[in-house]
């Protein structure tokens, strides 16, 4: 066995050539997500209480999601509170900007601001006080222009990607949304895509639009809003197809909203950490810190599936009954297949949340809530990753992360955290520990990977004319039956 096939990435390069459109779970594929409903107590800061502790989870997701102003940016942030200092620690796939670490300050001096214009009376005599008119009222809409400002570019892209669709889809279920919900969508639509944005327009045009959302219990909606793309798909076939072109993408309105949504609610976690009463003595004490962290690098990584080793996993999955049809199956399955493996060459970057990992096992020093704060929900490979990590940590010496969910999509180019042992970077368990990880992860990869073959193996059919030959004996029977069927006839 080649040193390769030791490695995740080559399994889960292998897997995204069997799994359509990167979806891992075949039942339902594209559209499952699972979410981490229970969320752990700290004991590191029992001065929160559980009910404020709850609250920074939230907020942590928010500053992650804050960040993004590009699409296909992706930041995971950690929180650290000790003394009169609040560290941030911000990972991003790759280098961190100046640029994000300007908003994060900026962001947090507001909330500051909030807290201290709300509650002036908890000001220390010797504290700057804000004068309670005029700045201090506009504080929270400031927040919010902030925020869309910011991530402007990322708002128009994703609504752009499917609005050709999306405004038909909703036009035709004006008497279903209702005709509020949907012309105020279309003024939200409108305030976006302004030559010269007016910021306090777009707010008002969440704020608004969210109420309605609200009100018809859009979280819990999607069941009916894809029945209704069904229905309007049906009807639409052309256009879809002609939106489509040769991309496999999804049309899904409802998701399409809940993403551009989601930067609104983690406008709204912010302010209520601002306008928190039991945090406003350490809001207006401390200080906040931003750490960038730099990401954890993988070099020389070669790893690059063959051919032959797809015939191998079909070989491996393919029952004894099909060995008479097993090479013609097996060339009938690859040419089926319209994904190739992910080539792994040279020096990658791990993703954002194992990042921050990687940095919190090198600085056990450090204590942080044992919560990743993303701006998107874990991939499959991190979601393994980390339940694995979770599975094991406390047998190493080592504490649980836990997340807001994940979801099933492969992303190529993940690579897995690795120490070199002996460096002195991390301790000896830690390396154990990953160590243990690894194996785990091949285990469970291969177990989808048998899944998707096996599917495949199931689905596969062979042209009439390559019917296996009979055998002498099966010829000789039917020779034998066609004579007598033609004396009966006779």
């Amino acid at each position: 066995m080649s040193a390769s096939h030791d490695l995740p990435e080559f399994h889960l390069s292998l897997l995204g050539a069997f799994a359509p459109r990167n979806d891992v779970d075949i039942e339902c594929p594209g559209r499952k997500e699972q979410y981490h409903l229970s969320l752990p107590f700290s004991p590191i800061f029992p001065w929160l209480g559980r009910h404020h502790t709850d609250h920074m989870f939230p907020l942590l997701d928010a500053l992650a999601g804050i960040c993004v102003y590009q699409s296909g940016q992706a930041y995971a942030v950690t929180m650290s509170l000790s003394g009169g200092q609040v560290n941030l620690f911000v990972a991003e796939n790759k280098q961190v900007s100046q640029k994000v670490i300007d908003h994060l300050e900026d962001i947090w001096s507001t909330v500051v601001g909030i807290n201290r214009a709300i509650y002036p009376h908890l000001l220390r005599r010797d504290s700057q006080t804000i004068s309670p008119s005029g700045r201090s009222v506009d504080l929270p809409g400031t927040l919010a222009t902030k925020v869309y400002a910011f991530s402007l570019p990322h708002l128009k892209k994703r609504l752009e990607k499917r609005w050709s669709l999306l405004q038909p889809f909703l036009l035709d279920n004006l008497s279903t949304f209702g005709q509020d919900f949907v012309v105020y969508f279309m003024v939200l639509q409108e305030a976006l895509f302004a030559e010269l944005p007016e910021f306090d327009m777009i707010a008002a045009a969440f704020a608004t639009t969210n109420k309605y959302l609200v009100s018809m219990r859009f979280d819990l909606d999607d069941m009916r809003w894809n029945r209704l793309e069904r229905e309007w798909t049906g009807k639409n076939q052309s256009l879809v197809d002609q939106w489509k072109g040769t991309s496999n993408r999804e049309f899904a309105p409802h998701r399409c909203v809940a993403k551009l949504f989601s930067l609104h609610k983690h406008m709204l976690s912010i302010r209520q950490i601002a306008c928190s009463r039991r945090l406003s003595a350490y809001l207006r004490t401390s200080k906040l810190k931003i750490t960038p962290v730099a990401p954890h690098t993988c070099e020389d990584i070669n790893v690059t599936p063959t051919s032959e080793d797809i015939q191998a996993v079909i070989r491996e999955n393919t029952y004894p009954s099909d060995s008479n049809n097993r090479e013609a199956m097996i060339t009938n399955i690859m040419q089926k297949l319209t994904t190739s493996p992910y080539e792994y060459n040279g020096k990658l970057n791990a993703h954002c949340e194992c990042t921050l990992l990687a940095y919190h096992l090198a600085h056990p020093e450090i204590p942080h809530l044992r919560y990743i704060g993303a701006s998107r929900l874990l991939c499959f490979a991190c979601k393994d990753f980390f339940e694995s990590y979770n599975k094991h940590a406390h047998s190493f010496g080592q504490e649980q992360y836990y997340f807001k969910g994940m979801r099933w999509k492969l992303s190529p180019g993940w690579v897995f955290v690795r120490f070199k042992a002996g460096d002195g970077s991390v301790p000896q368990s830690v390396v154990e520990l990953l160590e243990r990880i690894r194996v785990d992860m091949i285990k469970d990869i291969g177990g989808w990977l048998r899944r998707h073959v096996r599917e495949k193996v199931a689905t596969s059919t062979i042209d009439a004319d390559s019917d296996p030959d009979l055998s002498q004996e099966t010829e000789a029977l039917c020779v034998e039956s066609f004579a007598k069927g033609a004396a009966v006839m006779a």
